[in-house]
């Protein structure tokens, strides 16, 4: 019996050769066939309970807040982040202003800004009294050589708190706040960083303001669809000239800047809503006039100055400066000068006299085709002596001539 019951297919019993089993079944002690148990590890995967911190700047001021302990040179790290994955601004930090709250009243949102000041950088006359700025002797380098010149853009004061998108803040019952913008679309904020913010203007193009003005007011109802506010935002450019969270000189705050808009567009490389402003540094004071008339001539607003080491301060500062056109005037032509340069051969400038027997020239203004037809009694172009012309000017010097002035045409009228 024992021999036989080595054989699994002889019942030990019998010693006889019995029908094999199904497969997955085996033979118990009695000599039946069941069903074969198996035993799984079950291998359980220890919770990770760490959660993923959000790289950001430093604010610029020394406040007890969460935010004021982080590093600075995080900011780099915080726009890796942005690329590596997709943008969900409910989770994002809001780094400027520090500190800060949030209130409501109605319908609106407002960010306080409790930083002091007005609450973002603005810029201060770059002529007063009818003479250019100085700076004390700390500051070191006066206005404008060295200087970062920009475009002054029509449009309106955008803010970008790393979270939301907010307008220029004002003062209301001793209450300094921005209101955010009623209405963005997804697909715009989805563009800006999470945890960086950024200050710009919103902007249509020269001569737009109007267009643009109550973009920040819009909210979808009955008159207002969701479809025209989309289409309206297509064509917005989020001009970008700093960012204010970062307590560095400018010229350093601008290559990060670059880089941040490097990055949005390797992300988005369809995107033309969010534009760096690339600033020129000038090297004299003819510089600066030429492209303040080509930039006036073109339909800006003006210029805006920017001093290298300057660091972003919230209030008017001295170390930001605008220049822009203030009036314009009529003068007689009483000469035709000719340039120098690119320019030699071509019309230079007009030599012109005002009313009150004061001579000046202007300079700018002109297209290529004026400079090479203002002596050309067939062309459209021509300016003969004796013409009365119109220009602009910013303000009258204390002896009472035309600070850059920029020709505008002949008065046709008169």
């Amino acid at each position: 019996m024992d021999n036989c019951s080595h054989n699994k297919d002889l019942n030990p019993y019998t010693c006889r050769f019995v029908q094999k089993c199904k497969d997955n079944f085996e033979r118990d002690e009695n000599f039946k066939c069941k069903k074969k148990v198996t035993f799984k590890l079950k291998v359980v995967k220890p919770k990770n309970n760490t959660r993923k911190i959000p790289y950001i700047e430093s604010p610029i001021l020394n406040v007890s807040t969460p935010e004021s302990l982080l590093f600075e040179n995080d900011a780099i790290k915080s726009i890796s982040n942005h690329l590596e994955e997709k943008t969900s601004h409910e989770k994002s930090i809001r780094v400027f202003p520090i500190p800060n709250k949030v209130i409501e009243e109605k319908d609106k949102k407002y960010i306080v800004f409790e930083n002091g000041g007005t609450g973002i950088m603005l810029a201060d006359n770059l002529y007063k009294d009818g003479k250019m700025i100085q700076l004390n002797k700390k500051l070191k380098i006066d206005p404008p050589i060295g200087w970062y010149a920009s475009e002054k853009y029509d449009g309106l004061r955008g803010i970008w708190t790393g979270k939301e998108l907010v307008s220029r803040p004002s003062k209301t019952n001793g209450i300094l706040k921005g209101k955010c913008f009623n209405y963005v679309p997804q697909w715009f904020t989805d563009i800006l960083p999470k945890n960086v913010s950024l200050d710009g203007e919103l902007w249509l193009g020269r001569g737009l303001f109007q267009k643009i003005s109550g973009l920040g007011n819009y909210k979808i109802g009955k008159k207002i669809t969701q479809e025209y506010l989309d289409s309206l935002w297509k064509d917005v450019k989020f001009m970008i000239f700093d960012v204010p969270h970062l307590d560095k000189p400018f010229i350093e705050r601008l290559e990060l800047l670059k880089s941040i808009i490097q990055d949005i567009n390797i992300k988005y490389p369809q995107q033309n809503n969010v534009v760096l402003v690339e600033p020129i540094q000038i090297d004299s004071d003819q510089h600066l006039s030429i492209l303040y008339g080509d930039y006036i001539t073109n339909g800006a607003e003006g210029i805006i100055l920017r001093h290298p080491k300057s660091k972003y301060e919230p209030k008017r500062s001295k170390l930001l400066l605008k220049m822009k056109l203030n009036a314009d005037s009529e003068a007689i032509v009483v000469e035709h000068l000719l340039g120098t340069g690119k320019y030699k051969s071509l019309l230079g400038s007009l030599k012109c006299k005002l009313e009150n027997g004061k001579t000046f020239n202007i300079g700018t203004g002109f297209t290529d085709s004026m400079r090479r037809e203002y002596n050309d009694s067939e062309s459209k172009h021509y300016i003969p002596i004796g013409a009365k012309v119109n220009f602009s000017y910013m303000e009258m010097t204390q002896s009472g001539i035309p600070r850059h002035p920029v020709y505008r045409g002949i008065r046709n009228d008169v």
